[in-house]
């Protein structure tokens, strides 16, 4: 099957690796090693309106984005989100010690799950649900072990893998594939060892570790404060560029903002008095033998805050507070403005605030990036419980926020997959990108897994029928680079990126 972005046609595009191709139809194609296949799922065909507009990486200069409420109750403050692949849902969680959710139990996931036997007391509420990113629907999935401050990560078919949590779901690994009747099966002693705020990371053969206080690696120290629980700052790996004529192909760096001085915590869970967060940022090549930081600042502190890496390339912060640190009612004053960081512009250049929510977004609130280049931001519970009448009360609604680039003045700069064929003129290869997006695991402040790659493109052959035209990218060439799994394929044109499709390296 033929696919197609509007105003630019995919046919084929071709992943260059070694003398490998890539047509796009519903099967699989072989590669050589590294990978032994390619998968995707087509949405159909693309078309290409008339551009008049020849500025490049400008996009949505003058707009500052657009908050939508799209749902009044999750049925569980999201403590955990991640948008699931084939199915295209964001699956939502919080944690079982509250017995208590905004969804009932529904009759066909009884009985409902036993909390104490010697009581009989029996919990009949849900506490994961699957989000309809189009509709806002919600499945009522089931869970039996305590998932409280749990990791997750994607395997190479899609489906989740979740470990540790609370109690004694301390042990547990989870598992929930994507079909439209799954549900969770969960094994109770499955670790070696108990994991509560554990990282779970995708291994280049596809395996996940999960750590959880152990050092692997030194680097040096980040000046200024703490930036981990309860702490919490915010941590991207920033996109890894494979462009062969990019200065630094290959290396990784890593960006770190925000978190609490040293003693915030100890002031914000005894007095209850919120010191400012931290206002800095920390950049460093971890690839680099001997790695320094380069410090940069925010436009206004954050912690308890979310790093979402875009489509673009541009990071997107939001969520958290100026005041105080994570845990039970020990933060204060809302940052209600998202912040978008380009990382390759001058550094006078790289900040821009954009439209601010309504919405209070403190501890344990989640954001997910969309196919269509939404950001879904949900969750956010301060309370050691569900409590609707605190200061912060425990949040279940769900926002869609729309960066710079989806600026209805961009909109025939606009790529979306389509079935509609229309004339089309030559395009320019300096205008064009194309990246592959790694779903996040997002819980704490931390995206699990998170990457985006920016593929070298090699050639774009113009009209090669009429209108259509094809792209040769070359993959990425280990799994240490782009682990196997899902992944979303976006086509960028002139800073606006096309809606994405899923594709899969096996």
């Amino acid at each position: 099957m033929v696919v197609i972005f509007r105003s630019l046609y995919i046919v084929p595009l071709l992943f260059i690796s070694g003398h490998a191709q890539l047509l796009f139809q519903n099967t699989f194609f072989k590669f050589p090693d590294p990978f032994s296949r390619f998968r995707h799922e087509p949405r159909g065909s693309a078309t290409e309106r008339e551009d008049t507009n020849s500025s490049s990486g400008s996009s949505g200069a003058g707009y500052d984005g657009q908050w939508e409420l799209v749902s009044e109750n999750s049925g569980v403050s999201a403590m955990h989100a991640i948008l699931l692949p084939k199915i295209n849902k964001v699956l939502m969680y919080d944690a079982t010690i509250w017995k208590i959710s905004k969804i009932p139990l529904p009759p066909q996931k009884m009985p409902c799950r036993i909390v104490d036997r010697t009581t009989g007391e029996l919990d009949c509420w849900c506490h994961s649900v699957l989000f309809d990113i189009e509709t806002s629907k919600l499945k009522a999935l089931k869970l039996e072990t305590d998932t409280w401050c749990s990791s997750g990560g994607l395997t190479v078919d899609g489906n989740l893998v979740s470990a540790g949590g609370n109690g004694g779901g301390a042990n547990t690994v989870r598992y929930l594939s994507t079909c439209s009747t799954c549900d969770w099966t969960e094994y109770s002693t499955a670790l070696a060892d108990p994991r509560w705020y554990s990282t779970q990371v995708t291994l280049p053969d596809g395996g996940f570790i999960v750590v959880g206080g152990r050092v692997i690696r030194e680097f040096p120290v980040l000046p200024g404060g703490s930036r981990n629980y309860p702490a919490s700052g915010m941590s991207a790996l920033l996109p890894i560029n494979l462009h062969s004529g990019h200065a630094k192909a290959g290396s990784a760096e890593v960006l770190i903002c925000g978190g609490a001085k040293w003693d915030s915590f100890y002031f914000s869970e005894t007095r209850k008095q919120f010191l400012p967060a931290l206002q800095d940022c920390g950049r460093i090549t971890i690839t680099e033998h001997n790695p320094s930081w380069k410090i940069e600042q925010m436009p206004s502190p954050r912690v308890m805050g979310d790093i979402m890496i875009l489509p673009t390339g541009d990071m997107l912060m939001l969520n958290g507070a100026k005041r105080g640190t994570s845990a039970w009612n020990d933060a204060d004053d809302p940052n209600f403005v998202p912040v978008l960081y380009r990382p390759n512009a001058a550094e006078n250049e790289r900040w821009k605030e954009l439209a601010a929510t309504t919405i209070p977004r403190m501890y344990h609130a989640s954001a997910v990036l969309l196919p269509d280049g939404k950001v879904l931001v949900a969750g956010s519970n301060t309370n050691d419980g569900y409590k609707f009448d605190a200061k912060y009360p425990t949040e279940l609604r769900v926002e869609k926020f729309s960066p710079p680039y989806l600026d209805p003045a961009l909109a025939r700069l606009r790529r979306l997959i389509v079935k509609i064929r229309s004339n089309k003129k030559r395009l320019n290869k300096d205008d064009l990108a194309v990246t592959m997006y790694a779903p996040a695991f997002t819980t704490h402040g931390i995206s699990m897994n998170q990457r985006l790659i920016i593929l070298n493109l090699v050639e774009v052959i113009n009209n090669v029928w009429p209108g259509i035209h094809s792209l040769i990218a070359e993959a990425p060439s280990s799994g240490a680079v782009a682990p196997p799994g899902y992944y979303l394929l976006y086509v960028v044109y002139k800073g606006v990126p096309s809606v994405s499709m899923w594709v899969q390296i096996k």
